[in-house]
């Protein structure tokens, strides 16, 4: 996770995500005045929380990830032949 996905928002598998980010992307701003947090710690651990919101299990986030500064489309089309055998 690198927080890519502000990148990503045009994407078809991404429909819908536009409003999700933009309710982190207030969080984000009142947390960076305390302490600046990377979008990609801060996607890890809105994920795990809703993943225990919703009744599944408690998943540790361990804190440090960095963002990146860019979306590459060849990266990630090597991601999808890699582990999905396409």
């Amino acid at each position: 996770m690198n927080g890519s996905i502000s990148y990503e928002l045009e994407r078809p598998e991404n429909n819908g995500l536009k409003k999700s980010l933009k309710i982190l992307e207030e969080a984000k701003n009142q947390l960076d005045v305390r302490e600046p947090v990377s979008w990609a710690d801060l996607i890890a651990v809105a994920g795990a929380e809703a993943v225990s919101i919703c009744g599944g299990p408690v998943i540790p986030v361990r804190l440090g990830r960095l963002d990146s500064l860019f979306f590459s489309m060849f990266f990630f089309d090597a991601l999808l032949i890699i582990y999905l055998n396409i």
